[in-house]
């Protein structure tokens, strides 16, 4: 996700890729966004709608927000995106395999030019 303090807004980017490299890349703009860790946790739940609607049942989920990630993948909860968050984790109850997986800035760069 890209945050813009002065407008709260921000643009979500994800994209899926297999063994033969990227596809489904999109982007999405969502407004009244109250911080960046928000806006993160907003892409990784439309993200996992995306690839439900695609049919995608075994999914890694990679993200550059190490406090995203450290919080979906453990049992604490943040108040700022507590319907999120809950959102997030009950999705990924209907995928056959799912992780989520912090990777750094430098290796997302694909999913930051979309947002």
């Amino acid at each position: 996700a890209a945050w813009k303090e002065e407008t709260k807004t921000a643009g979500l980017g994800w994209f899926f890729s297999d063994f033969s490299g990227p596809f489904g890349n999109q982007g999405k703009t969502e407004q009244h966004v109250l911080s960046p860790l928000v806006g993160e946790a907003l892409a990784l739940r439309v993200a996992l709608l995306a690839a439900k609607s695609r049919g995608i049942s075994k999914l890694i989920m990679k993200s550059d927000s190490l406090e995203l990630i450290n919080t979906v993948n453990s049992d604490n909860n943040i108040m700022e995106f507590y319907g999120i968050l809950h959102e997030v984790r009950t999705f990924a109850s209907s995928f056959s395999f799912l992780r989520f997986l912090h990777i750094p800035r430098s290796a997302n760069v694909v999913a930051d030019n979309l947002a």
